[in-house]
């Protein structure tokens, strides 16, 4: 199989496939490799060693990333038998196993939210207060359009965009609601600039961030304030299903892997000592 694999050395057997994240990746692969070329040995040892240091959903995204480049730069005239071995090959090597718990020692308090909430920059603190109330991803807060939201009593009813195009309605208190439309003065889009257009999610991500480290000496992005919503909401004896359809999971599988977690108490452990 390495000689299938070993398509060219370093500079030429990776094409760029137009995905940044993806080309940035064979980059680094490219820039490990020097001038060895591209076997089964040497992507073996490069996996084995990112393994030591990055996450692993960083392993596995890499993983995909140089497939695909290697796939590129195959090109049309690759022989059906070399892309089968290729892919064989990136099968044995197995996906790093992604731990997707989040514990409680990583999510805010409401106290911490309201504290980060009242003392940050007014754009920065009402899409703090709005992320922890809705518990939305950035992205899907950002493309709320005002008229998806309709008052419903004392909170707001909300449509949502979420992956895969799935549309679900959360409902967020109306004090939070108000206070983002106060704050970006909002005439299209909940979050929306000067320019009356949307916010990228890496500039919210960074200034709260900013924020985040001067006010509670904690550095995060947004996705922590959508973790302490669901650990709150469980904690308050909200059903798993429930907090589940309104995280936009697909399954409650997933969301009691990530948030519910039965451990052995201290006081059990220490009552084991003999």
């Amino acid at each position: 199989m390495q000689n299938e694999i070993a398509l060219s050395t370093s500079n030429t057997a990776l094409a760029a496939t137009g995905k940044k994240t993806y080309d940035m990746a064979a980059k680094q692969f490219a820039s490990w490799l020097g001038e060895r070329p591209i076997t089964e040995a040497t992507l073996r040892e490069y996996f084995r060693e990112l393994e030591q240091t990055r996450r692993p959903a960083t392993v596995n995204l890499y993983k995909a990333a140089i497939k695909a480049s290697l796939k590129r730069a195959a090109g049309r005239n690759a022989s059906a038998h070399a892309l089968a071995a290729l892919d064989e090959l990136f099968r044995d090597i197995k996906s790093a196993k992604i731990d997707y718990s989040v514990h409680e020692d990583e999510t805010l308090k409401k106290s911490e939210v309201l504290k980060l909430a009242k003392k940050a920059p007014p754009r920065i603190g009402a899409l703090a207060a709005f992320l922890f109330a809705s518990g939305l991803r950035i992205s899907e807060a950002l493309n709320i359009r005002l008229d998806d939201i309709a008052e419903a009593g004392e909170t707001c009813k909300i449509r949502v965009l979420g992956k895969g195009k799935k549309e679900r309605v959360v409902f967020v208190d109306k004090a939070t609601v108000q206070r983002v439309e106060k704050a970006f003065a909002s005439k299209t889009w909940l979050f929306e600039n000067k320019r009356g257009s949307k916010y990228s999610r890496q500039y919210f991500d960074r200034e709260l961030r900013k924020a985040a480290a001067k006010i509670l000496g904690k550095v995060f992005g947004c996705h922590t304030l959508r973790h302490s919503h669901a650990t709150a909401l469980i904690q308050a004896g909200e059903s798993l299903k429930a907090v589940s359809r309104n995280l936009g999971h697909a399954d409650p599988g997933f969301t009691a892997k990530c948030y519910v977690h039965d451990t052995v108490s201290e006081s059990a452990i220490l009552a084991l000592g003999v």
